[in-house]
């Protein structure tokens, strides 16, 4: 690519050897004088042109580097949405129930904003509702948002319920209460730092050998899920790593492992592998999710109950089947699924009192953590998700 001084050398000469003047050659450009109309026009052009080569470069470089780590599945860390937890609260008693329906957007004073999960409400005689988790707008470690801490516990209160107001204010609510700071937001991996996680896998046993070896165990096609798990992630996380330096957990269309797959991905390993690694090709343990009950309270009608249920389930089914071994499940996954159907206006999950008493339910708020060696699974029980709706 060539720098502004060589396309401004470029274009005097072009000038210099194609403007040949009149008959007598007169007029012929033969040098340019600083701050003369033709030689600004040159500079000014050759600015512009540095800068479409400067773009047309750093584009290029991006295109190839993604192509080439789409060749490995290198994919760049996408940034996860913070969750706070708040209550609402009034300065009187209330004289008769009020709802706050779930989509309930808050804001903080930097204009960041949440929505709230759950439909909650003021019973009869009650100046505030139970806590309920809410999920940031957009991802980003911005959405972390503190806690004010003061002297003493009724200061504390009072800062915040400073922190967040109502986007849209709701009759018979005074304010909201700022309870758990927010958790769990990050931002898109910065180019610096996928490169450097790129280069180090490229480099000893965590880069050509595990990229590889993953890969060719996935060519395996009976099987859905592959991970490898180095024995520093198992031990940090409480699993027993059995004296080796890596386990490879497999899990096919099945949810099981039979011993055809586990002789071919030993095969596959031993023929990647570093010489002297000591490994074990292990089904990871499937953990059920907890049933979920949903109430649907507010939809359109024309849509009917039976297809409306038919999608939530096999939308629930979609999500669970995504995850991968060791990732973690939310109640708010359960949230965003509801939210993304346009047939569905409001919703409570979890909410009926009756269900609590006679079944582990998903808590509002819970969230479901995997250890390296498990695999969340749907729950084949007949209430795994039951939905109700109004009468």
């Amino acid at each position: 690519m060539k720098n502004y001084d060589d396309i401004v050398t470029d274009m005097k000469n072009y000038v210099i050897a194609n403007m040949k003047g009149d008959e007598d050659g007169n007029n012929k450009v033969t040098s340019f004088h600083e701050g003369s109309v033709l030689l600004t026009l040159i500079e000014s052009f050759a600015n512009e042109l540095e800068y479409i080569e400067i773009d047309i470069e750093n584009a290029l470089k991006k295109r190839l580097i993604d192509y080439l780590f789409s060749y490995f599945k290198f994919t760049r860390k996408a940034g996860t949405k913070a969750t706070i937890s708040v209550k609402f609260y009034r300065d009187e008693p209330a004289t008769s129930q009020i709802n706050i329906p779930a989509g309930t957007v808050l804001e903080n004073g930097d204009g960041l904003k949440f929505v709230t999960g759950e439909t909650v409400t003021f019973p009869i005689g009650s100046t505030e509702t139970c806590a309920l988790s809410c999920l940031a707008y957009d991802i980003g470690t911005e959405y972390n948002i503190e806690k004010v801490k003061k002297d003493t516990e009724e200061e504390t209160i009072e800062e915040n319920r400073k922190i967040l107001s109502f986007v849209v204010v709701r009759n018979g609510v005074d304010g909201v209460e700022l309870l758990e700071e927010g958790k769990g937001g990050s931002n898109t991996e910065s180019d610096d730092s996928y490169y450097e996680r790129f280069s180090q896998m490229l480099s000893g046993f965590a880069a050509s050998t595990k990229t590889g070896l993953i890969n060719a165990i996935e060519e395996i096609d009976t099987l859905k899920r592959v991970k490898l798990s180095e024995a520093a992630e198992e031990e940090a996380n409480g699993v027993d790593a059995e004296n080796t330096q890596f386990t490879v957990y497999a899990l096919n269309h099945s949810n099981d492992l039979t011993d055809v797959e586990i002789t071919r991905i030993t095969e596959i390993v031993e023929e990647y592998k570093s010489c002297g690694l000591r490994y074990k090709v292990k089904k990871p343990e499937l953990v059920e999710i907890e049933p979920i009950h949903i109430k649907i309270l507010d939809y359109d009608t024309k849509q009917g109950q039976s297809p409306l249920k038919k999608q939530i389930i096999n939308a629930i089914q979609e999500k669970l089947d995504s995850l991968g071994i060791g990732e973690s499940w939310s109640y708010l996954d359960i949230v965003e699924i509801l939210q993304a159907n346009e047939s569905i206006y409001n919703f409570a999950i979890n909410s009926d009192d009756s269900d609590k008493g006679t079944k582990t339910l998903l808590a509002v708020g819970t969230m479901l953590t995997c250890r390296p060696n498990e695999i969340f699974v749907k729950n084949e029980s007949e209430n795994a998700v039951s939905l109700e709706f109004p009468l």
